[in-house]
């Protein structure tokens, strides 16, 4: 492919071109404004051609052509979709869901669940048909696309009176026949004549826009007692279950299926982060940002299973420790840092408040009231707002007694968490993890006063600690450390002497304050630690617990703080070796060791401090 030259025009030129520039400089809306077509930073692109895992490499139809577009292209089409959102809603019809503020793939998900539900519960018969378009963004005509507001599929469909869907409980003026997320179109249909003029609308749409409906990847699930008068279906038709938009519908055992799924999914990203040695602060963040998205999707259609739920929590904590023994108790690890805890991701409880949440917006907080979607959400849903006090009986609306199965799970999670007080409006699942979190409360240190203990806790989570320092604090004040009284009180250990001799039982008191190796060594940096605190007021509350007399600047009593933290990761590392290896580290290996992790502690305030001036 033949690159043309790139010009230098400056981006920000796109959107105010009232900014000053150089007189030789072509602007990029002048060029469109006079010459009517679009600069050459805007037209090129490399292309790369991307296998898609499926069928014979030689053959090119299974590789999908990447186009890599100019920055400047990027922005110039972002800004007009920016301006373009407002007025969305109301061009785009409530069917299609990706692509509309205030829309999600979660409409199309329980869209399609309790269609077939009540599809199931009243016997109807139906036919659910999910098309496959083939090589979707590569068959549009240009010429199509400027008729597009006037010619489209969906719309098409749903004016044509011979293709039946499923009429909407209270209201059969209504059908359900279309749920549609980008190039992904699912359809009911209730007869044989309806899916033969399905196929013919996909033709004539095909002609028009040279879009082309792939017929043998296209599928079709059967409900109650299908009757096609003799004449097959133009669609392979699925005996079992049919997944659509990533999740599985159509019979019993779909939920379980679409979870297992995505926990294997998720057991294989954690394998991959297992290999690299993070720290339980790292560990909490590859939780919250790389796994639990993965299950959140499922959320949007089926709640979570108690099994499942079990399996989550073992996963996650067995990442977490490297281990199947939990070091801390697993209600004290979801805490915040402020509380005693380490922040790690309650994701049981976050997805089943994602489920409810998902429940409460598509009926409670929905705006488009008239859609027939919504009609047979609340069909389902009504006699349990109304149970909690959340909605009203209205006499002209359809509802069912017999709850589905996936939403016994609201009213039981509302009760579980006594959350019946709050108002639908906030059903938002930040809003209802913050509420269920607030309640937890603060861990007690021993020997220690309540209010005392909050200090504590905001000692070892101190933002001035490194991430490897804030967990040993942290596990230092809990007993997670794994010292010989730890393991020998679950049988991993014959002994409970320090391994040095010491005729003491090894807690982390002794290994970090009484036993000489550590006062040898704390007072070879007597001189370090003098520099920021006088060194007869470090106690052993100031080693484990950061506590220092308050007549101390909080300078002071940070520097020597990091000193302790660093000597208690030098005396666990020297303490490892010599429990694993028989190699005994000297006192001045420690010293240096100590000091090194100074220097990384001065490099860190450096450049934060470069940042700081740049800014």
């Amino acid at each position: 492919m033949v690159r043309q030259p790139r010009r230098r025009e400056r981006l920000v030129d796109v959107i105010s071109p009232s900014l000053q520039i150089t007189p030789r400089a072509v602007t990029t809306d002048h060029v469109m404004e006079q010459e009517g077509v679009m600069p050459h930073t805007l037209r090129e692109g490399t292309i790369a051609l991307l296998y898609k895992h499926k069928g014979e490499r030689c053959d090119l139809k299974n590789w999908r052509p990447i186009s890599l577009l100019n920055v400047d292209y990027k922005i110039l089409a972002k800004t007009m979709v920016n301006r373009l959102k407002s007025a969305m809603g109301e061009l785009v019809h409530p069917d299609q869901t990706c692509g509309v503020p205030g829309r999600r793939v979660a409409d199309s998900l329980a869209l399609i669940r309790d269609t077939i539900q009540y599809i199931t519960d009243r016997n109807i018969h139906a036919a659910l048909v999910c098309l496959d378009q083939e090589k979707a963004f590569d068959r549009v005509s240009h010429e199509f696309m400027e008729r597009v507001l006037q010619e489209l599929l969906a719309e098409y469909i749903r004016k044509n009176p011979n293709i039946r869907g499923i009429p909407t409980p209270g209201d059969a003026k209504k059908e359900v026949k279309c749920s549609l997320y980008m190039d992904d179109v699912t359809l009911f249909c209730t007869d044989g004549k309806s899916v033969q003029s399905l196929l013919e609308a996909c033709k004539d749409f095909g002609k028009a826009s040279g879009a082309k409906i792939n017929v043998d990847k296209s599928q079709a699930k059967l409900f109650g007692r299908w009757d096609l008068c003799n004449e097959p279906l133009p669609f392979p038709v699925e005996a079992g279950l049919v997944k659509i938009l990533g999740i599985w519908f159509g019979g019993p055992g779909v939920a379980a299926k679409s979870w297992n799924e995505r926990l294997a999914k998720v057991k294989q990203k954690l394998g991959f982060w297992s290999l690299r040695h993070l720290s339980i602060e790292g560990k909490a963040l590859v939780l919250r940002n790389d796994a639990l998205p993965v299950l959140q999707y499922v959320t949007q259609a089926w709640p979570l299973l108690a099994n499942v739920a079990r399996a989550v929590n073992s996963m996650v904590f067995h990442f977490v420790w490297h281990s199947k023994m939990d070091r801390v108790k697993r209600t004290v690890m979801h805490k915040e840092h402020r509380k005693g805890g380490k922040a790690v991701p309650d994701i049981p409880t976050i997805l089943r408040a994602f489920f409810v949440c998902g429940c409460v917006r598509i009926t409670l907080t929905n705006e488009n009231k008239d859609h027939s979607a919504y009609k047979v959400f609340r069909f389902f849903l009504l006699p349990v707002w109304r149970r909690l006090g959340w909605d009203k009986w209205e006499n002209a609306t359809m509802f069912n007694w017999d709850l589905p199965w996936y939403y016994k799970e609201i009213e039981k999670f509302v009760v579980e968490f006594g959350l019946n007080c709050v108002t639908p409006s906030l059903w938002m699942p930040r809003t209802i993890h913050r509420l269920i979190r607030s309640r937890d409360t603060t861990e007690p240190v021993s020997d220690l006063p309540p209010a005392t203990a909050t200090r504590v806790w905001e000692n070892v989570s101190s933002p001035s600690l490194t991430n490897r320092h804030k967990d040993i604090a942290w596990m230092a004040v809990k007993g997670g450390l794994p010292v010989r009284s730890f393991m020998h009180s679950r049988g991993l250990c014959p002994h409970r002497e320090c391994p040095r001799g010491c005729p003491a039982e090894e807690t982390t008191y002794h290994l970090f304050w009484a036993c000489p190796f550590a006062q040898r060594l704390r007072g070879a940096l007597k001189q370090e630690m003098e520099a920021h605190i006088p060194y007869p007021n470090i106690t052993h509350h100031s080693v484990l617990y950061g506590l220092f007399p308050k007549t101390h600047s909080v300078e002071a009593i940070q520097g020597c703080w990091r000193i302790l933290c660093c000597v208690k990761d030098i005396l666990l590392y020297a303490r490892t070796r010599l429990v694993t290896n028989g190699e005994v580290v000297s006192r001045e290996a420690c010293r240096r060791m100590v000091l090194n992790l100074l220097r990384d502690y001065t490099d860190k305030d450096n450049k934060e401090g470069e940042k700081e001036e740049e800014l």
